[in-house]
């Protein structure tokens, strides 16, 4: 121990003896080691980022063009016997927000979800209640749930929030809950500020009213949580089956012609992971460019290292010399 401080002592007072040298190696680390940790900070908010849920590597995000509409949605999540449950949810979409007392209206983003989708996720309320399946019904109650975000912005954190009322496009909704903290949907970086069930979008929605429920809208994101024992293979082996299943049950012509003469999209009913962010990102054109980006992150670090190491290599040939 004695000669490590002995050693320590050395070092400061050559590096004292060098201030010079020693600014120089200390501003390259000081930048290679800043710089590192914030590209890595990106890489990990935008590639890394993982779904606040419980047990997300259980979940999976059925593909396809027609499983992203509402019919289909809801025989899946009927006729399956390999998933625990099966949610699915809109899009973040713009509406015009007026909290109850306000006296102006803001544009914000809305997310309309099924009525098991808190419940399957694993996530609570920070105050209140979440979204059920009750609420998710045709003549359901108008009820809305504020993200935290928002409630900490708009509300200040105030949990009396509940029970009150907030108009999204001109209609009421009674505010139940607020999600929990750290929760932002399923969309990296695309946070909505109110959820609600996906039997408001009508509601909501007027004139689009006809458009939602039909197999010609593709406007949802599905998910699904496999049971316990099941993996994503054997999951995936029982899609086919399903399918057939399904295409019984919403007895769309136009989706049975296209399956018998196998025009489907190739990713139709394909089963894919569904934690982390890239395979929520909207424009998959995004993922070659933080690929690099995160290749740079490790390059930088390098560089720097390789920097400092030469600066050591010169100093040292000139106290050989």
């Amino acid at each position: 121990m004695v000669r490590l401080f002995d050693d320590i002592r050395f070092g400061a007072r050559a590096l004292a003896k060098s201030s010079g040298f020693t600014l120089v190696v200390v501003a390259t680390l000081a930048f290679g080691i800043g710089l590192t940790t914030a590209l890595f900070s990106l890489v990990d908010q935008l590639l890394l980022w993982s779904i606040p849920a419980r047990a997300a590597d259980r979940l999976v995000k059925i593909e396809g063009m027609y499983s992203r509409t509402y019919p289909i949605f809801r025989a899946y999540r009927d006729l399956n016997q390999v998933f625990d449950g099966v949610l699915s949810s809109s899009d973040n979409l713009d509406a015009s927000l007026r909290p109850a007392g306000s006296r102006g209206v803001e544009v914000g983003k809305v997310e309309y979800v099924s009525g098991g989708y808190f419940e399957i996720l694993g996530i609570g309320a920070a105050v209140g209640r979440v979204i059920t399946r009750p609420d998710d019904t045709a003549g359901g109650p108008p009820v809305a749930v504020l993200s935290y975000r928002y409630w900490q912005r708009r509300f200040a954190g105030d949990p009396r929030v509940v029970g009150q009322r907030v108009s999204v496009n001109n209609h009421a909704l009674d505010i139940v809950g607020v999600a929990e903290k750290g929760f932002g949907g399923l969309f990296n970086g695309d946070e909505p500020d109110v959820l609600m069930a996906l039997a408001m979008y009508p509601v909501t929605n007027p004139g689009a009213a006809q458009e939602w429920n039909t197999t010609r809208s593709p406007w949802l994101t599905c998910v699904a949580r496999l049971k316990p024992g099941v993996s994503v293979q054997q999951a995936q082996a029982s899609m086919p089956a399903l399918w057939a299943q399904v295409m019984e049950k919403v007895n769309d012509r136009v989706i049975q012609a296209v399956t018998k003469a196998h025009l489907l999209p190739k990713n139709e009913y394909q089963l894919t992971p569904a934690a982390r962010a890239p395979f929520f990102i909207r424009n998959q054109s995004f993922l070659n460019p933080l690929k690099a980006l995160a290749a740079a992150t490790v390059l930088v670090l390098l560089l720097t290292c390789a920097n400092v190491a030469s600066l050591l290599l010169v100093r040292a040939s000139q106290r050989w010399k």
